[in-house]
């Protein structure tokens, strides 16, 4: 499924919209999410797992009870250190 995002901006703001976009989601997966965004999901009861891989793989291990963990992104080689103004 997919879901409008809040626009870039706003810093702390748009993160509070997008936990109202995904308010009936537990678990997020990403590539990659800032200490602030991953912060205020978590608020909202939203889990951010940042993995790569397949969708479908990671959500069947997750909703089965296996090993995620695998799918766990290791390095990064950039990442979100604004205020979500946008990149660029």
């Amino acid at each position: 499924e997919e879901r409008q995002a809040p626009e870039a901006g706003c810093g702390p703001d748009r993160w509070h919209r997008l936990a109202e976009v995904l308010k009936d989601c537990a678990l997020l997966l990403t590539e990659a999410a800032g200490k602030q965004p991953k912060q205020v999901l978590a608020e909202h009861g939203i889990t951010v797992f940042e993995c790569t891989g397949l969708i479908a793989d990671i959500a069947s291990a997750h909703f089965q009870g296996g090993d995620v963990q695998r799918f766990k992104t290791r390095t990064h080689k950039a990442g979100c250190t604004g205020m979500g103004m946008g990149c660029g």
